[in-house]
């Protein structure tokens, strides 16, 4: 026995005589489990520069609601002996986000055709940019989790929409598939960024952040239901041993839900199929949102696959270092600046900032921003705002109807706080009269007031009577505000207002109660 507690186990590697050099279960140790597989993910999003005309014809851009096939051109339609002629407007906006992206500006990009058929292409190519694309590098700062994040972009370029398939109008299903050419030529700015998320919540936050972006600066509407902006997502899983798995590309989402749901369906499938020992294949995918679930689409193409060339009808593209200054110059303030600009200077948390800034309905920022002009540029006035908009305003208006559509602005906001502020009016009282300034467009909350009746008990003696009686009430209450405790004065408070029924004037209450119970030391 002894021999054998003199003998060094090698199986235990805590033992200090062994050689962990040699220990056979050394690298396996290291290697990750394959509950451990990590994702990783990119995406390739497709805005729609708001141009007045088209990317290389004199066509209507903006053509979303317009009868099918109306909006073209013998250009846009790929019609023989046509010429592109560029758009000096979609270069000055793909310009624009560039600079506010921190991209490296080609001074000489070119285009290129992308060959493909498909039906809604009726050139049988595409003209887009490849090799040398007009912007490349650059970041987006987002918050994800309330954490500030940075996604590294690969490249920003050029490029004309295809046209639109019709598989179905409203609830019929047709026979067969129509072409709308309408979208043919409508400018695009194919934002690509690195594969640097690690879920769907980072993928999400990071569109809504770029969509925010996108919208300050004027460079599209991005509005998703009208389909100017699009997002595809490549994913790949680690496999168990580490190494990178096959990437799998999802195509054409055209929501921020629709992006998380079809990321952590296919994060799932990809995983169940590398922990089955199977082979994930590389294709494009699409997600059916009736199935709830990934489906496969075709085989994924690779660059040679699409035969780019150079443009032959158009010239390289130079940009001169004056056309990017005056750009430079033009840039407005950035969505994640105007959030550290909340935080800092108005003391609004991160999720208040977010919620204004990033919001879907660019309105309810607006409105912010103006209805501070009206009633001050404090901490404290700031504060009351967003508390206005972000919890009453909007929920109130939860999934029925738009800031805009509502009929609240600035003047009928900043008029309401104002008044609630000058009479000194219970929240009880506040939130009624809100209610109906919402519910009646034409409607001021002073006319409200009038019409209600609603008075605030202000006068000294009836709030002396209050208070004494409320001490005498609540012995427990004050025996722990004398005992050091503070906040049990709101207590006292409260139930005065329980007993005025809202009507006594909270603050001129709370320095009586504090005077009477100094008083009867």
């Amino acid at each position: 026995k002894k021999a054998r507690k003199s003998t060094p186990n090698r199986l235990n590697p805590a033992n200090p005589k062994i050689n962990l050099r040699q220990h056979p279960h050394r690298e396996r140790k290291n290697q990750p489990e394959p509950g451990l597989m990590k994702p990783v993910i990119g995406l390739e999003i497709h805005a729609q520069l708001s141009t007045e005309s088209k990317l290389f014809c004199p066509c209507p851009a903006r053509t979303f609601g317009a009868a099918p096939n109306s909006q073209i051109c013998p250009v846009c339609t790929g019609q023989p002996g046509t010429l592109p002629v560029l758009n000096a407007k979609a270069v000055e906006k793909a310009l624009k986000l560039g600079c506010a992206l921190g991209c490296q500006v080609a001074e000489r990009s070119i285009f290129a055709r992308k060959n493909y058929f498909y039906p809604d292409l009726p050139k049988s190519y595409q003209i887009s940019q490849y090799e040398t694309p007009i912007l490349s590098g650059g970041r987006v700062t987002y918050y994800s989790d309330s954490k500030e994040c940075v996604a590294e972009l690969e490249r920003i370029h050029m490029e004309e929409d295809a046209g639109k398939l019709l598989h179905a109008i409203g609830s019929q299903q047709l026979e067969e598939s129509l072409v709308d050419f309408n979208r043919s030529g409508v400018p695009l700015a194919e934002i690509v960024t690195k594969p640097v998320f690690e879920n769907a919540a980072q993928a999400s936050d990071f569109l809504n952040a770029l969509r925010a972006t996108l919208r300050a600066l004027g460079v599209s509407n991005c509005d998703l239901e009208k389909g100017e902006m699009r997002a595809d997502v490549n994913i790949s899983i680690t496999r168990p041993d580490g190494s990178l798995g096959t990437k799998v590309e999802i195509k054409n989402l055209n929501s921020f839900k629709a992006v998380r749901d079809a990321l952590e369906h296919e994060i799932g499938r990809q995983r169940d199929t590398l922990s089955g020992s199977q082979i994930i294949t590389q294709e494009t995918r699409l997600w059916d949102v009736k199935k709830n679930a990934t489906v496969a689409m075709r085989s994924k193409e690779g660059a040679s696959d699409y035969r780019y060339f150079p443009e032959p009808d158009l010239k390289p593209l130079l940009i001169s270092p004056q056309m990017l200054e005056a750009v430079r110059r033009a840039t407005p303030e950035l969505p994640v600046s105007k959030l550290k600009r909340y935080q800092d200077d108005f003391g609004l948390s991160v999720k208040e900032s977010q919620a204004l800034v990033f919001h879907e309905d660019e309105a309810v920022g607006r409105l912010f921003e103006e209805t501070l002009k009206l009633v001050g540029r404090g901490p404290a006035q700031a504060k009351q705002t967003a508390n206005w908009i972000l919890n009453d305003l909007l929920g109130l208006l939860k999934n029925t109807s738009s800031v805009a559509a509502c009929g609240i602005n600035a003047t009928r906001l900043s008029g309401f706080l104002k008044i609630i502020a000058s009479k000194g009016l219970s929240s009880r009282i506040a939130k009624d009269i809100f209610a109906q300034l919402i519910a009646d467009p034409k409607t001021s909350a002073e006319s409200i007031i009038e019409a209600s009746g609603v008075s605030m008990m202000s006068d000294s003696g009836e709030l002396i009577a209050l208070a004494r009686r409320v001490i005498m009430e609540n012995p427990k209450a004050v025996e722990e505000f004398r005992a050091g405790k503070d906040k049990a004065i709101q207590s006292l408070v409260g139930a005065a207002m329980k007993i005025s029924r809202g009507s006594a004037h909270p603050q001129k209450l709370l320095e009586l109660l504090k005077s009477e119970l100094a008083t009867q030391k």
